[in-house]
């Protein structure tokens, strides 16, 4: 799976190249800074994408997906004067959940409209992401007990409130 998204960052330098890499880095990437600036990373492995479930972590569910286990790699270009361009592709192997249901790249759109609310002098988004984590546990469970009948789909209020924040936050979504 991937996504790819121009954000509006007319200021793009070393100093927010620095912001960003911090991020990704709080994000479980391990990030490197490159020429341009740019930023290169890798995230989770192929051994995550088999077994991407948290385990022994306090408050989660056995059917608890670990987005950032599954192998990921992340790169992030200026575009033009006014633009960087963020480019993840997730290794799907096994067509799990990233694939199966409309959660897994919610959670990567999520990811992307936050850096931007931080690449734009806001903070984390630290309410939203334990709401979102609430309401993927539930569609996760449904999404098992019900053998995928239920719970595949991206409700209609998050979908809309992740639109938001991708609109609210300047990200160019056209291409």
């Amino acid at each position: 799976m991937e996504i790819s998204r121009p954000l509006l960052v007319p200021d793009w330098d070393e100093r927010l190249a620095a912001v960003a890499a911090e991020y990704w880095s709080g994000r479980g990437f391990d990030v490197s800074v490159t020429e341009g600036p740019g930023l290169t990373g890798t995230r989770g492995s192929g051994v995550g994408t088999f077994f991407p479930y948290f385990f022994g972590r306090e408050g989660a569910g056995f059917l608890d997906i670990d987005w950032r286990k599954m192998g990921a790699h992340l790169s992030m270009t200026p575009a033009d004067p006014d633009h960087v361009r963020v480019e993840m592709s997730v290794f799907t192997f096994l067509d799990f959940n990233l694939r199966k249901t409309q959660w897994g790249p919610a959670f990567l759109r999520l990811e992307v409209a936050e850096l931007h609310h931080v690449l734009r002098g806001g903070g984390t988004l630290e309410a939203v992401w334990k709401r979102f984590t609430a309401a993927e546990r539930r569609a996760s469970a449904a999404w098992m007990w019900t053998k995928g009948m239920a719970g595949r789909r991206l409700s209609e209020e998050w979908d809309d409130e992740i639109a938001d924040l991708e609109a609210r936050y300047l990200i160019d979504r056209s291409t």
